[in-house]
């Protein structure tokens, strides 16, 4: 063999090594460690839809978590409609969050790469675990100012 097929075939091995460690570390993180996590985590499941609504007169809000759980950590949409007396908005947003001791935090970044929009809720599980209280911090997506609401009560949806 020459020098040529050496270097060829020793460059070649070390991409297909690459690639297949690659292909072993993202089946174990997206796969091994979430059916773990699942398999050990032996508290509250709270994967599904919650509903709030808070009036601060004169305006309303509507609140809407999708929440998808592994584990401790939980993540998916949280949907939010301002009804004013005189127009409406509507806002979407991913969000990320963990459960640790009776809480929950999330925090929220807009869907949308046209729009500005982020904020976080500290959640305490309530009522045997039907029902998450707490606060939210946010920032307008008009005038960017920061705001927080205190007391909103979300309502796990029932199937």
């Amino acid at each position: 063999m020459t020098i040529f097929s050496n270097i060829f075939i020793g460059v070649l091995s070390g991409v297909i090594t690459s690639m297949l460690l690659y292909l072993v570390i993202l089946f174990l993180n997206k796969v091994i460690i979430p059916f773990y996590q699942t398999k050990i985590y032996r508290w509250l499941d709270i994967q599904g839809n919650w509903k709030a609504i808070k009036e601060e007169s004169p305006s309303k809000y509507q609140f809407n978590l999708q929440i998808k759980q592994t584990g401790h950590k939980i993540s998916w949409k949280y949907l939010a409609k301002s009804i004013h007396p005189h127009d409406e908005s509507f806002a979407d947003y991913n969000f990320n969050g963990l459960i640790k001791d009776n809480y929950i935090l999330i925090q929220y970044e807009t869907c949308n790469n046209k729009t500005i929009g982020l904020g976080a809720f500290l959640l305490k599980i309530s009522n045997g675990g039907d029902g998450l209280v707490g606060h939210i911090l946010f920032m307008d997506r008009y005038q960017t100012n920061i705001h927080a609401m205190e007391y909103i009560e979300f309502c796990r949806e029932k199937n």
